[in-house]
């Protein structure tokens, strides 16, 4: 089979999304708002702010891909790499108006000597296939190389490790002594109100548990994704390892779940993966660290209260999962050994690069521009000024993306002149850092 016939992962994804639509009034889609959170763009709750480029986003992200997290359909005009000519699952940057700033993105599906069809959210408020003139196309783009080989082994891992925790989880269930409470598939009644961004009470519980039965397999796949994949950084992982620290996250919060991997490679127990537990993972055989959180977890499921009513079936599916762990590890690379000096120095290296100015943080912008967006259209017409939300959030983002470039330039800018004005050598010394 060619290339061009092969369909990309996220495509398969965006398929899946087919129907979704905007709610009238009040009420607002909680699937359009993950196609916000996906992006990183949580604070939005309202599903009128145009998502046509956050919904492509979250399924490149879901797929694995790093998408512009933007919510402006032109940030794709740069994004990847450009195409001479559209490939099916390609995506398409459309002008809208006349402006330079405003505009449309979506997946390429086919075309006709005028029209172009996409298939993209926001269109007519749903996720569904329209054609548009070809006169509109600003760019056809594609993933980078480096973005298309990284994207099959995560969305692999995690598939698999998707379906590994769903065999072992069950249709509805509202045991009285599991801890949990009403569950579906593994999605607890917490688990779906804090996804939701609510708190359970007296009101709100019967509505939650309808919404726990009701809940899609592209829910479910969502909620794994975002709550345990990504809060642990599996991706990241080695396949064996990553699939014993996912489902230990499903079963005992991911913070937990980081801080038996912390253990299991001599780290300091915090429950937050940075580069130094990264470094420690990676020079640490798979094979040890799997049997050494499947240790911490037999231990810990032993010292619940209710093991008496589930303690089988744990153990059960923890054998399982360190069987399969093991397997994986045996089939996975060897890891690369470096040396703790070598290691520390990697480590310091990219914990400074992870500081930045507090004006590029996209949180503090997110914020900022989310309550303009909210206070400029009403008190606008007072003071002779007619804006919408969505004009507010393209041009904040616009904004945003500007200070975070002067501030690099700034950045390096400083660096250079205060090397060329040091008297002395730059000389080394150790340093312990702590975390």
């Amino acid at each position: 089979m060619s290339v061009a016939h092969v369909v990309p992962q996220w495509m398969r994804l965006a398929r899946r999304d087919v129907g979704t639509r905007e709610r009238p009034g009040a009420e607002h889609s909680q699937t359009v708002l993950d196609y916000f959170k996906d992006v990183g763009h949580s604070g939005i709750r309202n599903d009128e702010t145009a998502w046509c480029a956050a919904y492509v986003g979250s399924c490149l992200e879901r797929a694995g891909i790093r998408s512009t997290r933007s919510l402006m359909a032109r940030s794709y005009s740069k994004w990847g790499q450009a195409l001479s000519k559209p490939r099916p699952g390609c995506i398409v940057v459309l002008s809208r108006t006349r402006s330079p700033i405003y505009g449309h993105v979506g997946f390429f599906v086919r075309e006709t000597d005028d029209y172009v069809v996409l298939l993209g959210g926001n269109q007519s408020n749903a996720v569904n296939e329209k054609r548009f003139a070809k006169s509109r196309v600003v760019a056809w783009r594609w993933p980078s190389p480096r973005d298309v080989r990284m994207m099959k082994p995560q969305t692999e891992s995690f598939e698999k490790a998707l379906d590994h925790v769903l065999e072992f989880e069950g249709g509805f269930s509202d045991h009285h002594a599991d801890p949990g409470g009403p569950t579906f598939r593994g999605v607890t009644i917490g688990l779906l109100a804090s996804h939701l961004g609510t708190r359970i009470s007296n009101w709100r519980r019967a509505r939650l548990v309808n919404g726990i039965k009701g809940l899609k397999s592209r829910q479910v796949r969502m909620i794994y994704w975002q709550h345990f994949w990504k809060t642990t950084s599996a991706a990241q992982l080695p396949p064996g390892v990553a699939l014993m620290v996912f489902d230990a996250a499903v079963q005992h919060g991911p913070r937990r779940a980081i801080r038996m991997l912390q253990r299991a490679v001599g780290v300091d127990d915090d429950g937050e993966i940075g580069p130094i537990t990264r470094a420690a993972v990676a020079r640490t055989s798979a094979r040890e660290v799997v049997r050494s959180i499947g240790q911490a977890r037999r231990a810990f499921y032993r010292s619940l209260k209710h093991f008496e009513h589930f303690g089988r079936g744990w153990m059960r599916r923890l054998d399982a999962t360190i069987e399969r762990g093991l397997a994986r590890a045996d089939s996975a690379p060897a890891p690369i050994e470096k040396s703790p000096r070598q290691s520390n120095q990697k480590d310091i290296e990219e914990m400074n690069n992870e500081k930045k100015w507090w004006m590029e943080s996209l949180t503090l912008w997110g914020t900022f521009i989310t309550a303009m967006s909210t206070v400029l259209p009403i008190i606008g017409p007072f003071i002779g000024f007619d804006i919408s939300a969505t004009m507010i959030e393209q041009f904040g983002d616009a904004v945003a993306r500007l200070i975070q470039a002067l501030g690099g330039v700034t950045g390096t800018f400083m660096a250079v002149v205060g090397r060329m004005r040091a008297n002395a050598a730059l000389t080394q010394r150790m340093v312990n850092v702590k975390l």
